[in-house]
Order: structure tokens, then C-alpha cells, then sequence
């Protein structure tokens, strides 16, 4: 369910992980004394102030929790309510990255709705990526509105219309160019 990620993924849970995993510590200014200065000011102390909610988790380890994921219009496009909870390896791109870096935010048992921009989530729209063929060159199976053709290398082509013996095709992920809102339970972070 969520596959098809973000290239800059690695950098943005490194950045992450770098900035929220750092520890609270005071850092010392010197003050500036240049040789006209008359009198001289005093040291300037600077506190780094951890984030209110560190990570329960780092890369290699594990998340699981519950979800429901709804687009705008609040239909629901999936959960795991009724089922068992998805487990995922953090830093293996199982799940989006907008989702994962919440996450990552959270402390097991506390429960949150996120919304992941589409940029964090399934990317962009791009119309390039819609082909049409001749129906005749697809096997029966896809011709039907919604079936899903494997073009191969991973990369999978839904069937948006059938018109006149022309099939359209678009490559894009079917959640791409939309804001997605979960509602998550984290339940454990390894």
C-alpha cells in the first residue's frame, strides 16, 4: 500500500533523526573584543532546546501501529481497523516518508491525525505519464475502468478510460497529487 517513494527520503529521516535525536546542551559565545572596544560585553549563553517529543525509534528499528487513511473528502482508503497492525522497518521505505517522520515524532500508545502533503506522500500529478494503446494490444483482463497493468521494472499503469477501442493509461500512483489524512495509533517503537 505504501510504496512508490520520495529519491530524497534518506536525507530528509537523516536530517530528521540528526535534529531531533540531539541531546540538550549549552553552547558559549564568546563575547566579541575588538581592540577599540572600550568596555567589553559578557559571554552570551545559548541553550539547545531538545524537542518536546523525542524519538522512541531510530533507523533499523521498528513501528507499529494502526491506521485509517482518508483523502480530502474524508472517504476512507484503507485501514487496519479489524486487522492486525502494520509493522514497518524505519529507513526501508515501507511507507511513505511524511507518514514515517510523524511517526517517528510519536511515543508509543499516544494516538494522532496527520495530514502528509502530497510532496511527502505519493508525489505529484505529472499528465505525462498517461499513454493510450489500441485495446487490442492488452490482454482482456485490462480492459475494464480501474485494472491495473504490470509495464514491468515495478512500474504499474491504471486503466482511466475505454473509448473507441483506445485504452488510456496513466502511470501515476493513484493517491498522487493528493494531501492524505491518517488517523494513527502507535503502539510500539523499537
Amino acid at each position: 500500500m505504501f510504496k512508490n517513494f520520495s529519491p530524497n527520503f534518506a536525507l530528509l529521516s537523516a536530517a530528521f533523526l540528526l535534529s531531533s535525536c540531539a541531546g540538550a546542551h549549552k553552547t558559549v559565545v564568546p563575547a566579541a573584543a575588538a581592540p577599540e572596544a572600550k568596555a567589553q560585553a559578557p559571554a552570551v549563553e545559548l541553550e539547545e532546546v531538545q524537542p518536546a517529543h523525542a524519538p522512541a525509534a531510530k533507523a533499523g528499528g521498528t513501528l507499529t501501529f494502526h491506521y485509517t487513511l482518508t483523502n480530502a473528502k474524508g472517504e476512507v482508503l484503507d485501514s487496519s481497523e479489524g486487522k492486525e497492525p502494520l509493522t514497518v522497518r524505519i529507513g526501508a521505505h515501507e511507507i511513505i516518508p511524511g507518514l514515517e517522520a510523524e511517526l517517528l515524532k510519536m511515543k508509543p500508545g499516544e494516538k494522532k491525525k496527520v495530514v502528509v502533503p502530497a510532496d511527502q506522500a505519493y508525489g505529484p500529478r505529472y499528465e505525462g505519464r498517461t499513454i493510450q494503446m489500441p485495446a487490442d494490444k492488452l490482454p482482456p483482463e485490462a480492459l475494464k475502468v480501474g485494472a491495473q497493468v504490470s509495464a514491468g521494472l515495478g512500474i504499474v499503469f491504471t486503466v482511466t478510460e475505454i473509448k473507441d477501442g483506445v485504452v488510456t493509461l496513466d502511470g501515476n500512483h493513484p493517491l498522487a497529487g493528493q494531501d492524505l489524512t491518517f488517523d494513527v495509533d502507535l503502539l510500539s517503537a523499537s
